[in-house]
């Protein structure tokens, strides 16, 4: 062993030759990584070897008129109610019209969901149903049209809600400026234990 081709470090008890070269292939890691655009190399930032397009695309190919449409709303890609045939089943009765089914099954859907939205709204407006401070919200407008007047809200509501809403903040209401003549809220802020 020649000792003219390594060099050598006594301290860490270290020898290597300057001169040899592993042969190996460069990764494809790296071949992608030196992407060229117009001879210029691109920045880190333009290189999309780890992004990934989640995406979904807003128009997607029709196949019955051949053009690309909307996936959802009017004159939408692949829409069931625009088939200009439709097969018969087993079971379909005989001298029934699938399109004029069709559009009733729809009707049907569609009034069971305004039927579930109002019940919903009903249910909400309940008095009691809510808390006052948003009951105080809630009823302040009308839902629909059908729904009985709001009831006059009580002394004792107003401040319940004032102290809760005097005590919403981060410091619990404690720096905040008082009006003259108002009372100490008595919802004490709940303050956040630190370990």
């Amino acid at each position: 062993m020649e000792t003219s081709q390594f060099e050598i470090d006594l301290g860490n008890l270290f020898a290597f030759n300057p001169h040899h070269q592993f042969p190996s292939l460069p990764s494809s890691s790296f071949q992608s990584l030196n992407l060229r655009q117009n001879g210029n190399c691109l920045p880190k930032r333009e290189v999309s070897i780890f992004i990934k397009k989640r995406k979904k695309d807003k128009i997607s190919y029709d196949e019955p008129t051949g053009t690309w449409k909307r996936l959802y709303g009017y004159d939408r890609a692949n829409d069931e109610e625009n088939i200009p045939i439709i097969e018969a089943k087993i079971t379909d009765e005989p001298g029934e019209d699938p399109f004029a089914k069709r559009q009733a099954d729809k009707r049907k859907r569609v009034e069971k969901q305004d039927k579930n939205r109002l019940q919903s709204l009903k249910q909400a407006a309940k008095v009691g149903a809510l808390p006052s401070h948003v009951q105080l919200a809630a009823t302040a407008l009308p839902i629909t049209g059908t729904q009985t007047a709001p009831k006059k809200v009580t002394k004792d509501e107003l401040v319940n809600v004032a102290g809760i809403a005097a005590s919403a903040t981060a410091s619990g209401g404690k720096f905040d400026k008082k009006l003259p003549g108002e009372k100490p809220a008595q919802h004490k802020g709940k303050y956040r234990k630190v370990c």
